[in-house]
């Protein structure tokens, strides 16, 4: 089954899959030679993505939206809601309080967490879309051809605002990792 998301969740790892019958897992990687799954859970679509924040996973499941899980408990998880914009999701991004979910077809939903799920804002990428990252204030968004890195301004998540773009090296900007001011590849 291709592993087709990862995203750290509490010290284990929750990892999306290209399958539905155990398309969400949680994995230990106390013993990193020696992985051990945890727990897993049945999808409405495929798992395309995943993003954790706290004890939720969402997962990107396609035509079906992002499915909301709780892997509080890892042997027990349980969908809570489902977000469906009524596109084919395929990236999800999850950061203090907001989610981003994105369809293939350019379009963004941002989600404000806070007292329940609400959808704050739609908006439309220029081009067909692979993956979504969040960062502090920023929304980045990867193209399908993984050539251009959008950027978009969330300092008011109810109105994301575009403000510019990497062409040279796209892919590499879109998976450094940041720590203040340093990037690591």
């Amino acid at each position: 089954q291709e592993v087709t998301g990862l995203a750290p969740c509490g010290g284990n790892l929750c990892l999306s899959r290209h399958a539905r019958h155990e398309g969400l897992a949680v994995v230990s990687l106390r013993d990193p030679s020696s992985p051990v799954v945890l727990g897993v859970a049945p999808l409405a679509g495929h798992g395309a993505d995943v993003a954790v924040q706290g004890a939720t996973a969402y997962v990107a499941e396609g035509h079906h939206g992002v499915g909301v899980y709780d892997v509080s408990r890892p042997g027990q998880i349980s969908l809570v809601q489902r977000l469906d914009p009524g596109e084919k999701i395929v990236s999800v991004a999850a950061r203090k309080g907001l989610v981003v979910a994105a369809s293939h077809q350019r379009d963004l939903y941002v989600y404000s967490l806070e007292g329940g799920t609400a959808l704050l804002a739609h908006v439309r990428s220029d081009r067909k879309i692979s993956r979504v990252r969040l960062l502090p204030g920023q929304l980045w968004v990867l193209d399908d051809q993984e050539q251009w890195v959008e950027v978009w301004d969330l300092s008011d998540p109810a109105q994301p605002v575009k403000v510019g773009e990497h062409r040279d090296n796209a892919a590499l900007y879109f998976h450094l990792r940041f720590q203040g001011d340093a990037a690591f590849g």
